[in-house]
């Protein structure tokens, strides 16, 4: 039951450091990605950012896992 819960927390922390690791790069770079992707349907902003995310994900994996 320990090893769930402890899956659990490291699961929250992982997706808030993903959200917050998202908004900073939203805040870095200098257009409004959100506009690109949902009213201009830019599909290429849109794989460039899922890209982003499964990057800042694996960089979070590292520092979770050790």
């Amino acid at each position: 039951m320990d090893n769930l819960l402890l899956a659990i927390g490291y699961g929250f922390l992982g997706m808030a450091m993903l959200f917050v690791g998202y908004k900073i790069f939203d805040w870095l770079i200098p257009y409004d990605i959100q506009k690109e992707i949902f009213e201009n349907k830019n599909t290429a902003a849109a794989i460039f950012m899922g890209l982003v995310l499964v990057s800042i994900a694996i960089i979070i994996l590292g520092g979770i896992h050790g």
